[in-house]
């Protein structure tokens, strides 16, 4: 991983505790910081969040969970003011739709005249009543970043398919964390 010259700011809508080590590592690269903003899951994913990390700054952000299922969407409240006071050079964002207040982010980033990188699993095909509508909207979203990130060659198609051209996509090996600096031990055969 090369550096990363400038400031970093990051926003998840939870950060994980087993995405530490990655984001550490990607705070090691950047040489003026990374800020990560990130809310809390619902009671029901049982998700451990991280409260801190060695090698960024993280702000604890409140997220409001809208609705469930097919229906569910996220607004993150004190985004925009960390936003602001961050001031990154670069923003990654999840390139989810359902997250309500990463338009206005991108916007800013833009009246800023920086760049924002959107990060996804794809965009898989639509069905359903309203699945055109659903289509121009999905194709408006992805428009807005400068560049994406996916976790595979399905993903980047997807993405292409929407009108992103391909050399603003890139894939990503979904790792979280480096492997170890040491030999793995080494273990006796299994007997069956």
């Amino acid at each position: 991983m090369s550096q990363f010259r400038g400031k970093a700011g990051l926003v998840q809508r939870v950060l994980p505790n087993y995405r530490a080590p990655f984001f550490n590592a990607l705070g090691e690269r950047c040489t003026d910081g990374l800020g990560v903003f990130a809310g809390d899951p619902r009671p029901e994913e049982m998700i451990k969040p991280v409260d801190q990390l060695q090698s960024a700054s993280i702000t604890q952000g409140s997220n409001i969970h809208l609705f469930k299922g097919a229906f569910y969407l996220c607004i993150q409240t004190g985004l925009m003011a960390w936003l602001k006071r961050w001031d990154p050079d670069v923003l990654i964002l999840e390139a989810n739709p359902r997250y309500l207040r990463t338009l206005a982010a991108v916007r800013w980033m833009h009246h800023q005249g920086r760049p924002v990188i959107g990060w996804g699993l794809g965009a898989p095909s639509l069905s359903g009543p309203l699945a055109a509508l659903r289509q121009n909207r999905r194709q408006n979203f992805v428009s807005q970043f400068d560049a994406l990130i996916t976790y595979s060659q399905t993903g980047a198609v997807e993405y292409a398919q929407l009108g992103v051209p391909e050399d603003q996509i890139f894939i990503a090996v979904n790792a979280v964390t480096p492997p170890p600096p040491h030999p793995l031990p080494q273990r006796p055969p299994l007997e069956v």
